[in-house]
């Protein structure tokens, strides 16, 4: 019968002979701990961009709702009572999205521009 030494027992149970030193303990400690904390900056991260979506559809909703709701207020109305605030049914989108303006306070976007000395387009212009 053949009987095994130490080392060829350690061998066979692929323990490791070699010692493991006391800094590399603990630079996997401090590993550990880093990786932890990446770990919870990058779950915070996440949750910050859920609780940003979350209120940015909130946000939406509502909107949609005054929207909605100012809609509906305004098509409760007779056609005397909307001639007499200014706007007609075909007014009530916009003013109920806020981009209605009247008629009379609507910005100019054409503009005449004239060369020095030409007298015709200032007259035209004016």
């Amino acid at each position: 019968m053949y009987t095994y030494t130490e080392a060829e027992l350690l061998r066979m149970a692929r323990v490791r002979t070699d010692p493991v030193s006391t800094q590399r303990m603990i630079d996997q400690s401090e590993a550990n701990r880093l990786a932890a904390q990446a770990r919870a900056e990058a779950t915070l991260a996440a949750l910050r961009a859920v609780g940003r979506l979350v209120g940015w559809i909130v946000r939406k909703v509502a909107a949609w709702r005054r929207y909605r709701a100012g809609v509906a207020e305004l098509q409760a109305l007779d056609a005397r009572t909307l001639s007499d605030i200014g706007i007609t049914r075909a007014d009530i989108p916009a003013v109920a999205a806020g981009l209605w303006m009247p008629r009379g306070r609507q910005a100019t976007t054409t503009t005449t521009t004239s060369l020095p000395g030409n007298e015709n387009a200032r007259q035209a212009a004016a």
